[in-house]
């Protein structure tokens, strides 16, 4: 009689550091050094500008990659769990490299039904990475810089579009106001906007909100 099969959460573990590195302007290495740190404290460090150009921001092995991989079970399950989110960006990055190469052969294809067949193809692998972000997922973390009652700059875990509404017309002159509709469908007067983008730093943004929860 054969022994039941289980099924088993095996997992390996190595160390990664996160790197970065921005070219810097200044007088001595103290002064470029402050600079960076201040750039990190106001969320403008991967602004990447042609002042200071980002030039390296990826994740590096930590410790000996000759050492040998230890596996550990991390759990048993009747079921296979959901996967993460990190193994679905990666199936999203293989799709969409896929649809790129089928639109890119299309174009070569002389037949006109190898070219639909490979047009189709495409759109459905386009439809389910669209289907993947348009689903579920973790909400995007903000941290809002105010200085002066103004809204500074915005430092988002993922890339976000925004618009900051300034309700504070008292002193406004009829020029400078648009009126906008409310939530709740009224009508009020604000200062002229418009969209802007935020700075995505997830490592920074995420190590504010585990200080704010007190972690």
């Amino acid at each position: 009689m054969s022994t039941p099969t289980r099924k088993f959460i095996v997992e390996y573990e190595l160390p990664y550091t996160h790197v970065v590195r921005v070219g810097i302007s200044s007088a001595t290495p103290e002064e470029a050094i402050q600079k960076a740190d201040s750039m990190f404290s106001d969320c403008t460090l991967w602004n990447d500008t042609p002042e200071v150009p980002l030039l390296y921001d990826d994740y590096e092995e930590d410790g000996d990659a000759g050492d040998v991989l230890e596996f550990k079970v991390v759990g048993e399950v009747g079921e296979w769990p959901d996967k993460d989110a990190s193994v679905k960006s990666l199936e999203n990055d293989r799709l969409a490299h896929r649809v790129c190469e089928l639109l890119l052969a299309a174009d070569t294809f002389g037949e006109p039904a190898a070219r639909e067949s490979a047009l189709r193809t495409a759109m459905q692998l386009a439809g389910r990475v669209m289907q993947s972000h348009g689903g579920s997922g973790p909400p995007i973390q903000a941290v809002i810089g105010i200085e002066g009652g103004l809204v500074q700059w915005v430092c988002t875990s993922q890339p976000l579009d925004f618009v900051a509404l300034d309700f504070d017309t008292e002193t406004a002159s009829p020029a400078d106001l648009v009126d906008v509709q409310c939530a709740d469908n009224g009508i009020t007067s604000v200062y002229r906007f418009g969209s802007l983008s935020a700075t995505v730093n997830p490592d920074w943004v995420s190590a504010i909100h585990r200080q704010a929860d007190g972690q």
